[in-house]
């Protein structure tokens, strides 16, 4: 259990990162966290499997996975270069879950912010990067994983190796041992 003495464990190390400033609300806040060949890789929450990397645009009805609140879903309410804003309700620890898009099951964004509990049920909201964004500000060598280094299409429903797929977060690489899947 976090907060514990032992109860973190290093999964992994940023190898890049968008490292904005304090308090920049407007700057994508993006990691590449380079998994431990240890941790698995797998989740296999939620019906849609993201196969294709896509572009949020207002009205899709969109789904999120964060380890906190689990599957959650809304309709995305303003699109700008980089951000998406939903309706949807998170909570603290599910940032860095996907946001997917229900139509096609396209990777869309990263859960970066939310409004808290003080805000009424009627405004609650959630930030997420667009996930096109993070891959083009990357330099071109990341992408969204649906094959393996042989080519061979990656089931959700198994671990595979940490090398075979890439991984995008905005969370330190440092997780609970409880756990045994990573990728939310």
């Amino acid at each position: 259990m976090p907060g514990r003495a032992g109860a973190l464990r290093q999964v992994g190390v940023v190898s890049q990162s968008s490292n904005p400033a304090e308090n920049d609300f407007t700057s994508p806040d993006w990691a590449v966290v380079d998994l431990l060949p240890s941790v698995p890789t797998v989740s296999t929450r939620g019906p849609v499997r993201q196969s294709v990397v896509g572009d949020a645009r207002v009205g899709d009805r969109v789904c999120q996975q964060g380890i906190s609140s689990g599957w959650r879903c809304g309709v995305v309410r303003a699109v700008t270069p980089n951000r998406i804003l939903t309706d949807i309700k998170s909570r603290p620890g599910d940032s860095g879950g996907p946001l997917m898009r229900l139509s096609d099951g396209a990777a869309v964004g990263i859960a970066t912010e939310a409004t808290d509990d003080r805000v009424p049920a009627t405004r609650q909201a959630t930030m997420y990067v667009s996930l096109r964004d993070v891959l083009a500000r990357a330099g071109g060598g990341l992408r969204l994983a649906t094959t393996n280094k042989g080519g061979a299409r990656v089931d959700p429903r198994r671990a595979v190796a940490a090398e075979e797929i890439a991984v995008f977060t905005s969370e330190p690489a440092v997780m609970p041992t409880a756990p045994t899947t990573v990728v939310n």
